[in-house]
């Protein structure tokens, strides 16, 4: 079993790096998102995209002190705070370790993704847990595609604005 679930992360990953580049190239969508947790028993990975735009209310390379700052805000908010935004059960004990959080900006320089990535690692399995997703506060993101894979399991969700919490199972 952990094989094919290493092997299905990885596919996973695979493809989200594809997706992840593709959709530099393509016209993106301003208020859309993407996540995606893969996990293998209790450690995983979870990967945010977006257009910029939706996290930072611009998508050019920030050069002014204004804008350097709210990159900077917006880096520390998702270390400090993307566990509240994407939230598993207290009792599991999950820590989330940023690998990467950037804003990627196309070659043009026109339009630009925020990309965050995280390991994460839960004292128990968080299948037939609860995920609560509430990104409340950035209220430029009104849609958030969300795929969840534990294991064999796999989900689909969406979040439209408002808080939504949802049994792993």
């Amino acid at each position: 079993m952990k094989t094919f679930s290493s092997i299905l992360i990885a596919l996973l990953l695979t493809h989200l790096n594809v997706f992840a580049k593709e959709k530099t190239k393509q016209a993106h969508t301003h208020g859309g998102a993407k996540i995606s947790l893969a996990m293998d028993g209790t450690k995983g990975k979870i990967i945010f995209e977006s257009a910029a735009h939706g996290v930072l209310g611009f998508e050019y390379k920030a050069k002014s002190k204004k804008d350097l700052q709210t990159v900077a805000d917006a880096k520390k908010d998702f270390t400090d705070n993307f566990k509240k935004m994407f939230m598993l059960e207290e009792y599991l004990n999950c820590q989330y370790t940023p690998v990467k959080i950037e804003q990627v900006i196309e070659k043009k320089g026109s339009h630009s993704d925020w990309v965050a990535e995280f390991d994460i690692a839960c004292d128990k399995s968080i299948l037939k847990t609860w995920l609560a997703v509430d990104f409340g506060h950035y209220e430029k993101i009104k849609d958030i595609d969300i795929t969840v894979l534990i294991d064999s399991f796999q989900k689909d969700l969406e979040y439209k604005g408002n808080p939504l919490s949802v049994e792993l199972k």
